[in-house]
């Protein structure tokens, strides 16, 4: 079957293109539940990708660390919604295996960031509103609570169309937030 072939040559095309790193929080985390979020998670790690936004279990940290040319990366992932499914997960493993937003620990997570010495915090962000070509008040809202803290760098998705980027300046530093 076609779709069958496609589903599961995609993951060897995300990683044949050079994708070292794949978000997994988003609004359709739990459209097939917790079998799903272990499937994809096992489907990437199983092609040499990392993942980071959904777990297999309570991870020790939500943050994943990574050094690339002397350079010390955090990346961060989060779902601003899950489609209403938060109810297929029980509360425990709903914390545990995705990273919807909780500014509480987003604020954890950019201070255990800082603390590993990371020199750039990026933060993926699944939020918006679907066909909006500009970002919402609250996306604006939160970035500047983001970047306030320690983020360097917001990739945003989910309107399904471009949203505007800006480089912005927080106390000398420059940050960039692309909102989708």
């Amino acid at each position: 079957n076609a779709a069958t072939i496609n589903k599961t040559k995609c993951p060897d095309a995300i990683k044949n293109t050079g994708f070292d790193i794949l978000s997994t929080a988003n609004n359709h985390s739990l459209d097939t539940r917790k079998a799903g979020i272990i499937r994809t998670i096992e489907q990437i790690k199983a092609r040499g990708m990392e993942t980071i936004g959904t777990f297999v279990e309570k991870p020790e940290t939500r943050v994943l660390v990574k050094e690339v040319k002397g350079i010390k990366f955090a990346f961060l992932s989060y779902t601003e919604t899950v489609n209403g499914l938060e109810s297929v997960l029980s509360p425990v493993d709903l914390d545990a295996m995705v990273n919807i937003f909780d500014e509480g620990k987003m604020k954890e997570d950019i201070n255990y960031a800082k603390e590993q010495d990371a020199d750039v915090i990026v933060a993926f962000l699944h939020w918006g509103d679907e066909y909006s070509r500009i970002q919402a008040q609250r996306q604006e809202i939160l970035s500047d609570m983001l970047f306030r803290e320690g983020v360097d760098i917001l990739l945003g998705s989910h309107p399904h169309v471009i949203q505007p980027s800006q480089t912005l300046d927080y106390d000398g530093q420059t940050k960039f937030v692309a909102y989708s």
